[in-house]
């Protein structure tokens, strides 16, 4: 039963491959998110470092080398693709009830492969960056740092796609959603530490309790080597529990979204 179930999933996942792999120039081009946005702080942070040599506990190559990592850990997580929220506008949602697949996971396989040929553009993007800007790069001391940057960076990806999917499901509720979900699409950013490190802001402890901080800014700044002080096992434990609760609230809202659902210009 439990292969049977897996091949299903295994058979989206190809089809996901096949579609990214059909749109090899509009990949290409995705590169610039993961290269100019940290080209832009490099040189908006260096005319700042001009005035010390340390902001908060960064240096300046540690600050250059968490943009990149961030962005690369923010850009290659699976989205929840707004056409969920379409899906339930437009009624074509009715299809996926009928089919004999959890809708979540569908999405979920979905996603992830459609991202395969994407990341290894994103790696040579970082491979890229880390060239021109060698001077002001810092690595990793021993694999430790990098396997658990990695791993964290990981689970942060599934956690913020699960954030996306509820956010999409809200669709069963809200009359015209994209410009809401725009907005919080923003907010994660924010809130992912990829537009300033949440330990640089007011009232960080705040920031840092929420759950955003694993999807971008926790895995950077163990790359960097910021992890002293830090209880690995319990950042990972909280890392899967809001997981856990945010999966098990996205299938509550599945539920009751669904029981709410009327099929509007359905095709």
């Amino acid at each position: 039963m439990f292969l049977k179930k897996a091949c299903k999933y295994i058979s989206v996942s190809k089809i996901g491959i096949l579609q990214s792999l059909q749109y090899k120039v509009n990949t290409f081009f995705l590169l610039s998110i993961i290269i100019i946005p940290p080209l832009a702080y490099f040189f908006l942070w260096k005319s700042v470092y001009t005035q010390k040599e340390i902001i908060g506990d960064y240096k300046l190559s540690e600050l250059i080398t968490y943009y990149i990592i961030s962005y690369f850990f923010l850009e290659t997580k699976p989205h929840a693709w707004w056409e969920i929220a379409n899906s339930i506008k437009n009624g074509s949602f009715s299809k996926y009830i009928t089919k004999p697949m959890n809708h979540f996971f569908f999405y979920f396989f979905f996603a992830y492969s459609y991202l395969l040929s994407w990341w290894v553009f994103a790696v040579f993007g970082v491979i890229f960056l880390f060239f021109i800007l060698k001077n002001y790069i810092v690595l990793p001391y021993g694999l430790l740092p990098f396997f658990l940057s990695f791993l964290f960076g990981f689970l942060g990806g599934v956690l913020g796609y699960i954030i996306e999917y509820i956010l999409n499901l809200l669709s069963f509720w809200i009359e015209k959603p994209f410009a809401f979900l725009r907005i919080l699409d923003l907010s994660v950013y924010f809130l992912s530490g990829s537009i300033i490190p949440l330990d640089l802001l007011p009232f960080k402890k705040i920031f840092l309790f929420l759950p955003f901080k694993y999807i971008s800014f926790f895995p950077a700044r163990i790359f960097v080597g910021k992890i002293e002080n830090i209880n690995i096992f319990n950042e990972l434990f909280f890392l899967f529990l809001w997981i856990i609760i945010f999966y098990f609230i996205s299938q509550v809202v599945f539920y009751l979204g669904r029981k709410r659902y009327s099929a509007p210009g359905s095709i």
